[in-house]
């Protein structure tokens, strides 16, 4: 199936991807994407593609993560399900 764009919209908080690993800073970290229950990756930008994605419903969630890959105190997580459809006939 063709490539699906997973989009995070934040507010009062920065993606460094450049700090990924690094020591924590107050406001500032990555997300983790996990798709269908499995970490996809650990992410310092706002946007990510999936791809070769079965048919099927799929459940995603994008949570905040501090510099250190550890999730914040008090987590912000979203998340969200999709299915894909067979091509039609």
């Amino acid at each position: 199936m063709g490539p699906k764009d997973v989009i995070v919209r934040l507010h009062d908080f920065t993606l460094n991807a450049d700090a990924i690993g690094d020591a924590n800073v107050t406001g500032e970290g990555n997300w983790e994407l996990t798709l269908d229950g499995a970490v996809v990756d650990t992410l310092g930008t706002t946007s990510f593609t999936l791809e070769n994605l079965a048919e099927g419903e799929h459940t995603i969630l994008a949570s905040l993560r501090n510099n250190d890959g550890t999730p914040l105190a008090t987590p912000v997580e979203g998340s969200g399900t999709f299915t894909i459809m067979p091509p039609a006939a």
